[in-house]
C-alpha cells in the first residue's frame, strides 16, 4: 500500500488570495492549528495579485479613517446603491454585513500594512499585492502553517463528513493528504469556464468543483465576473485587460463589421455609465454578444474597439 506524507490540523484553508489568506488569520487568532495550502507562489497568485483594488466602504466611514470621503454619506446610502445597481439581485443579507463589517476589515488591513495610493468618495486604491503582502505577513505571524505549490485534487470524505484533502506537489510530483476537523475553500471563482477571458489562470473552479462532488450545494454559478472587451486578437495579447482599461479612459466608438459604432444605438445615459464604470463588464458585454449573434461580428468573432483622434493626437505630443 502506498504511503503519502500525511499534514494533519485542526483547520484547512485551501486557496491563498484575500480570502483565504484572511480566513487562515482568523482560524490561527482563534487558538485552531491551521494549514493554508495554494496551488501557486504565496502571495504572487490567484486573483488578489491581479487586482488594482478599489476597497469600497462608505464615505463617511472612509473620512473616520482619516482620507477623503463624501461627508453625506451613509451605510444605507451605499446600502441602497449597491442593491440599485446590482439589479436586485443581491443577497441582501450578505450586502447588509458587507456595509456594516466593510470600516473595521479596511482599517484592519490598513493597520497591518497595506500601501494606499489614493482615496475617492467611497473607496481607497491599493495594488492587490500590497493587500496579499501585508495578509502574509500577518498570518505569518500568527502562526499559519503555509505550503505552497501544492495542487488540491479533491476533497476526502468518510460517510457524510469532509475530513480533509488530497494534493499534488507540482514540483516535485509527491501526493500528500491533508487532514483537518474542518476546510474553508477559498480558491476563487470559475473564470476559466469561458475563452478568452482576463481573469487569472488560476481561476479554475477546481474548488468549486470539488466541493461539489464532495456533496456541497453550488449558489450562483451563472455570475462569473468578466471584462467583456479585453482582447481577442492577434492570439498573443489574447485575454489581455488592456483593451478594457483603454476604453474606460479613451471613450473610443466600438465598432461591428459593418462600420457602425454599436453604443449609438443605446440611450447615451446608460452608454457614458457603461464606458466609465464598472457597468462595462454587463453592459458592453450585451451589446457586443448582440451584435455577433446577429452576424455583425469581426473576422475573429468579435468587434473592433477604435480610439478617438485626440488620443493619437495626445501620444503624439508625449513622443
Amino acid at each position: 500500500m502506498t504511503e503519502y506524507m500525511k499534514i494533519k490540523s485542526d483547520i484547512l484553508v485551501i486557496g491563498a488570495g484575500g480570502a483565504g489568506f484572511r480566513a487562515a488569520i482568523a482560524t490561527a487568532e482563534s487558538g485552531l492549528e491551521t494549514v493554508l495550502v495554494n496551488k501557486g507562489k504565496l502571495g504572487r497568485s490567484g486573483a488578489t495579485v491581479m487586482a488594482d483594488s478599489d476597497l469600497t466602504l462608505d464615505g463617511a466611514s472612509l473620512r473616520e479613517l482619516g482620507f477623503f470621503g463624501e461627508p453625506k454619506d451613509s451605510k444605507e446610502k451605499f446600502f441602497n446603491d449597491i442593491v440599485n445597481q446590482g439589479f436586485y439581485l443581491n443577497n441582501q443579507v450578505l450586502v447588509e454585513k458587507y456595509v456594516q463589517n466593510a470600516p473595521d476589515r479596511i482599517k484592519e488591513l490598513i493597520d497591518w500594512g497595506i500601501k494606499i495610493e489614493s482615496s475617492e468618495e467611497r473607496a481607497i486604491e491599493t495594488p492587490g499585492a500590497s493587500i496579499l503582502d501585508a495578509l502574509y505577513n500577518k498570518a505569518k505571524n500568527t502562526g499559519v502553517k503555509f505550503y505552497e505549490n501544492i495542487m488540491i485534487t479533491d476533497l476526502l470524505t468518510y460517510g457524510n463528513r469532509v475530513i480533509g484533502a488530497f494534493g499534488l506537489d507540482l514540483y516535485s510530483g509527491e501526493f500528500l493528504i491533508f487532514l483537518s476537523k474542518a476546510i474553508i475553500i477559498a480558491t476563487g471563482g470559475w473564470h476559466k469556464a469561458f475563452d478568452p477571458n482576463a481573469g487569472s489562470r488560476d481561476l479554475s473552479g477546481d474548488g468549486i468543483a470539488m466541493a461539489g462532488r464532495a456533496g456541497a450545494l453550488l449558489g450562483n454559478m451563472e455570475f462569473i465576473t468578466f471584462a467583456a472587451n479585453c482582447a481577442l486578437w492577434p492570439n498573443h495579447i489574447k485575454g489581455s485587460l488592456f483593451t478594457y482599461i483603454l476604453h474606460m479612459i479613451t471613450k473610443g466608438p466600438i465598432l461591428n463589421s459593418e462600420g457602425e459604432d454599436i453604443l449609438k444605438k443605446y440611450d447615451p445615459y446608460i452608454i457614458d455609465k457603461a464606458v466609465s464604470s464598472e457597468w462595462n463588464k454587463c453592459v458592453i458585454s450585451q451589446i457586443t454578444f448582440k451584435e455577433i449573434m446577429e452576424g455583425r461580428g469581426s473576422e475573429h468573432n468579435g468587434v473592433y474597439l477604435t480610439l478617438p483622434k485626440e488620443t493619437f493626437d495626445e501620444m503624439d505630443e508625449i513622443i
